[in-house]
């Protein structure tokens, strides 16, 4: 099978990885992948750069537009390009695009869709509506993505051959909008079981980023602004802990703000690691004694699969969660996966303190979570899957 993935954003960056991560693992099965995406604004090779990753040939296109245009799929020049690239290579059994209705993914996908009758699966990651990620915006991004979505969304959603969500929330949204069930499926992210390894002891790991050996350590992968506001409770909990606990807790993606720190009084327990790559991320992450991932109950999170699951999964730590929507699924069919506490710093403290007392045992119960990620989560069970809503889109059987 010949398939072409397009990524709506950046290379390396804003779901890159998720979309890369389906491609190597189609590669791999030995089919055909090309996956086309956009360069960052430090680069610029015209009319575009082809690269290679485990047999996934890459190419990615330049544009005029600022990195923030580009990181949200609204690099129209970007996605111009590709087009042209597709007119005398359109020779696909199937067109997979993420955030498939912003403009960078669309409008290549789309043009192939009804030009060249190719079948064509869209993502819906988020809920990108009212209530959703549009509450989340500032005023300038609501009135230029953010009223695009609105209109958007629904409306190309509908048009595609096959509809990817990633929660049963945004199932029942797209049936809602009379998208026939038949056409769905529900896929979550996977476990990169390959890069991420499992350290029975992170002695060396914890050593290596000066951080105590002895400590209770928490981590938390790919912070945002937004998920500064989901660690709220945790953020209080743990400095109220702080002179009574040897705790500490650290973060990869998006460095958070001085004024922030200020703000809530964050100091030498928190460190930040930063945007880390695959040579640095295993050993990274391997820091955490155990993982964090608690939430607002609000639609966003309600909606999303937080991709960051898998990595906890993979690196065989515990996670302390308030499950949220699809982590309610997964608190209940593995357990043993799962510390569960409420959301809000006093319940947060009382359970940090049962989980510091046992902590010595933290950390041997994480084999057992490794194996999680190994036998239910991996990235090659999950291209399996989609693999198999490939070829019933392929087939013509999906209802309209």
């Amino acid at each position: 099978m010949k398939v072409l993935f397009i990524h709506y954003a950046i290379i390396d960056k804003e779901g890159f990885g998720r979309t890369y991560k389906f491609a190597k693992e189609l590669a791999i099965l030995g089919h055909e992948v090309v996956l086309i995406t956009t360069q960052p604004s430090n680069a610029f090779s015209f009319p575009f750069k082809v690269e290679y990753r485990n047999k996934v040939k890459i190419i990615s296109f330049p544009d005029i537009l600022p990195n923030n245009f580009r990181r949200t799929g609204f690099a129209v020049f970007s996605a111009i390009l590709k087009l042209i690239y597709l007119i005398k290579r359109h020779h696909f059994d199937i067109v997979h695009s993420d955030t498939g209705h912003r403009p960078s993914a669309a409008i290549p996908a789309f043009f192939l869709q009804f030009f060249y009758r190719i079948p064509h699966v869209m993502e819906w990651w988020d809920y990108f509506g009212r209530g959703g990620q549009f509450e989340e915006k500032s005023f300038l991004k609501k009135i230029t993505h953010g009223y695009y979505d609105l209109i958007m969304q629904k409306r190309l959603m509908k048009l595609t051959t096959g509809l990817i969500v990633l929660s049963n929330f945004l199932k029942q949204k797209a049936i809602d909008y009379n998208i026939n069930e038949d056409r769905l499926i529900v896929l979550h992210g996977g476990a990169e079981i390959d890069e991420i390894k499992y350290y029975p002891s992170n002695y060396e790991q914890k050593e290596a980023k000066n951080i105590p050996a002895n400590s209770l350590t928490f981590g938390f992968i790919g912070m945002n602004k937004s998920e500064f506001k989901d660690l709220l409770p945790f953020i209080k909990a743990i400095k109220i802990l702080k002179g009574e606990l040897d705790v500490n807790w650290f973060t990869t993606g998006e460095m958070i703000s001085e004024k922030l720190k200020k703000k809530y009084k964050i100091h030498s327990e928190s460190k930040e690691f930063g945007w880390q790559d695959y040579n640095t991320y295993a050993e990274s992450i391997g820091c955490a004694d155990i993982f964090l991932l608690v939430q607002r109950e609000n639609l966003m999170n309600e909606a999303r699969w937080p991709n960051k699951i898998g990595d906890y999964l993979a690196a065989g730590r515990l996670i302390l969660t308030n499950p949220v929507g699809e982590i309610k699924v997964m608190a209940k069919e593995f357990p043993d996966a799962f510390i569960e506490t409420d959301y809000n710093a006093e319940a947060l403290i009382e359970t940090i303190k049962k989980i510091y007392q046992d902590k010595t045992n933290l950390l041997q119960k994480g084999a057992h979570v490794r194996k999680i990620a190994e036998n239910h989560m991996s990235w090659k069970l999950k291209a399996a899957e989609l693999l198999n809503f490939y070829n019933t889109v392929i087939s013509g059987e999906l209802k309209k």
